[in-house]
């Protein structure tokens, strides 16, 4: 805690750490004791107050001598102002082991014999009382004839410490168990690795995956989620991968493995789409969705079946104009099929399509604004309908 937080605390502790008592000749009256009030011609007291060696805010001792029991706020018996002591208190002073590094201040009182309560309050140069430095109070008896010397403490702000416990544990770094490869560690550019890794840690602490190309140049393409990667590039040769598991308290293992990359063999003008295996290029032209379907089956494949966002993006990155595609409802209106046979699960029409306009709109283009979206159309007939589709050839 800061001496900011201890401020308010501070100010109402007051602790009487020790009283001793002295006898010391001194002028009185020969009436033995009086009692609080009756006079100040007899009996005398002394009180030091003792703080740190900081002297905090404070700069003088705002004593009040008040009847013994009542209150600081009380009527005062006996009042005054003292400056703190240049000097720190001696050690001897006081009992109970206390050192001799507390700056304190001194106030005398002439009273009569009797107990009193002293109320001293720290205060700053303006008068204030201390933010730092809580009042002290004490209870004394003043014996005729006497002295009674006492020291009461103020309780100041410090700088606290706190406890430090270090555990330290040993830790044993994760392990790679096994790989996979998917569907192997040689590929042509048209196919992508996938890559599994199996790994454990000693501890039972939980895993973390990471993987990096070592020599990553454009054409390289690596993406990861937890302990799987995919890797594919179009440049032939030998690429290395990065494996890294960390374990939850920074144990690592690392593990470089190769990916053998052949050139692929494509059809003229083809590309190709790592992700399934597959290979798209256009059609001669054409003059229907009809004739774009048998351009496909002799090239060796169909007019593409798009299943995807991402073979769609794909696709609307590699070709531009209206474009037939391989999806229609030809043979029963408002039911689309593929040509391929593969489930309709995805498709990308505009707004407003299908709409089967004046009832012959069967066949499928795809490339229309922006988006590339997807339209009916009638097979033939139409100067705006696309005049060539995309092939999609399934690779060996």
């Amino acid at each position: 805690m800061t001496r900011s937080a201890h401020r308010a605390a501070a100010r109402t502790l007051a602790t009487l750490a020790a009283v001793t008592a002295s006898a010391v000749v001194a002028q009185g009256c020969e009436n033995g004791a009086r009692h609080p009030g009756e006079g100040l011609e007899t009996g005398t007291l002394a009180a030091a107050l003792a703080v740190s060696a900081d002297a905090h805010d404070v700069s003088a001792l705002d004593y009040r001598v008040v009847a013994a029991g009542a209150p600081c706020d009380a009527p005062a018996l006996g009042q005054k102002t003292v400056s703190l002591e240049a000097e720190a208190m001696p050690a001897w002073l006081a009992e109970g082991g206390a050192g001799d590094h507390h700056r304190f201040g001194d106030a005398f009182f002439v009273l009569p014999p009797g107990d009193y309560t002293v109320c001293a309050t720290p205060v700053q140069a303006d008068g204030t009382p201390s933010a730092e430095c809580g009042q002290a109070r004490g209870t004394f008896t003043v014996v005729a004839e006497s002295t009674t010397e006492g020291v009461i403490y103020s309780q100041c702000e410090g700088d606290p410490t706190g406890g430090l416990d270090v555990v330290t544990a040993l830790n044993d770094p994760p392990r790679i168990d096994d790989l996979v490869y998917d569907p192997t560690k040689f590929i042509d550019t048209c196919e992508r690795a996938e890559i599994t890794v199996s790994a454990s840690d000693p501890n039972g602490d939980a895993l973390t995956y990471r993987f990096e190309l070592m020599d990553g140049r454009p054409g390289d393409a690596l993406e990861a989620t937890d302990n799987i990667a995919r890797f594919s590039s179009t440049r032939p040769g030998k690429h290395l991968v990065r494996i890294e598991v960390e374990d939850a308290v920074g144990g690592r293992t690392r593990l470089e493995i190769p990916v053998h990359v052949s050139e692929a063999s494509l059809p003229a003008g083809a590309v190709c789409n790592p992700a399934n295996h597959h290979a798209y290029l256009l059609t001669p032209p054409v003059g229907s969705a009809r004739q774009a379907r048998q351009a496909a089956a002799a090239a060796g494949g169909y007019l593409v079946s798009i299943t995807s966002a991402e073979e769609q993006a794909f696709l609307a990155a590699r070709f531009n104009g209206r474009l037939w595609i391989g999806l229609s409802d030809e043979a029963q209106e408002g039911v689309f099929a593929w040509d391929s046979g593969e489930p309709v699960d995805y498709v990308h029409f505009c707004g407003g399509e299908p709409n089967d306009r004046l009832g012959v709109e069967d066949f499928v283009e795809f490339g229309l604004f922006a988006e590339k979206c997807w339209n009916d159309m009638r097979d033939a007939g139409d100067p705006f309908q696309p005049r060539q589709g995309i092939i999609e050839i399934e690779l060996p």
